[in-house]
């Protein structure tokens, strides 16, 4: 029997991993306005990683992202290859790829 695409993909208890990484954002952050260009990106971030069972932490600047996030590798792996080629962010640097022992971002 098919469960729900959102069951399908809940992390059952694997094994957790963190990335680290760092990017600038395109001028497609700046249209409409700036302010509303993150909300989206914050809105839908959140409702993709709470599907995907992940967690973390976004710190934004005016001209750089930083954000750890944390979760099982699948989908971790996949969220980090979607940032990569999102047209809102260039210059993708990683700074840590690790097996981490437990979530430092429960929510």
């Amino acid at each position: 029997m098919l469960r729900h695409l959102d069951e399908a993909i809940t992390p059952l208890g694997g094994p957790v991993y963190r990335v680290t990484y760092m990017s600038r954002p395109t001028t497609l952050m700046e249209h409409p306005s700036t302010p509303e260009a993150i909300a989206l990106l914050q809105w839908q971030s959140r409702k993709l990683n709470r599907l995907y069972g992940l967690t973390g932490a976004l710190l934004v600047g005016r001209h750089w992202f930083v954000q750890a996030l944390e979760g099982e590798p699948v989908p971790l792996f996949a969220t980090l290859a979607r940032i990569n080629v999102d047209a809102r962010h260039m210059d993708l640097r990683l700074f840590e790829v690790t097996k981490a022992p437990a979530r430092l971002f429960g929510d």
